[in-house]
């Protein structure tokens, strides 16, 4: 192993062909493995186990905390807008409940920071965000923590339906 594969650096994060501003704490991709194991009459111990899903989430805290970052994280996938007085606002009501969640989904691109070119992007193709929680503290950055729910894009060949790592071009 070489050390210049040890990488410390950030992700540029893409929703929806917005890009999200700065997070901090980094950006985590959880991956299950979903399986269910083979048992035989003359052993408990599983003798094999047949994968039967993957599920894929992926959770950040962003710091940019403005009104495209409201409208995109908030209004447009779980969320509502509604025109105000002075302004829209944003926030959560029962208006999206019954409401596909693969319908809201759009595209969530990582690349590490100061890449130009696709070669380490992470593009999973149908991705939902969903607020967990919103932070206001006197002495850090206001903050809101978000949760992608990725589905599968049946457009995409089934080895790489949910995410794929590399220039996507042609995929």
């Amino acid at each position: 192993m070489a050390i210049s594969d040890i990488k410390v650096r950030g992700m540029n994060v893409t929703w929806n062909g917005q890009d999200l501003g700065s997070t901090t704490g980094g950006v985590e991709v959880a991956i299950e493995v979903q399986s269910t194991d083979i048992v035989t009459q003359e052993s408990t111990a599983p003798v094999d186990a047949i994968q039967t899903g993957a599920v894929v989430t992926l959770s950040m805290t962003l710091i940019e905390l403005n009104t495209a970052n409201y409208n995109q994280m908030i209004a447009t996938p779980t969320g509502g807008s509604v025109a105000g007085s002075d302004a829209t606002v944003y926030g959560h009501g029962s208006s999206k409940n019954g409401v596909s969640m693969l319908a809201m989904a759009q595209s969530l691109r990582l690349r590490p920071v100061g890449n130009t070119t696709e070669a380490e992007d992470i593009t999973f193709w149908k991705a939902v965000p969903i607020v967990d929680s919103l932070s206001f503290a006197p002495d850090s950055a206001n903050s809101m923590a978000v949760s992608f729910r990725i589905f599968k894009d049946s457009s995409k060949p089934t080895a790489v339906d949910l995410y794929a790592i590399g220039d996507v071009t042609g995929v």
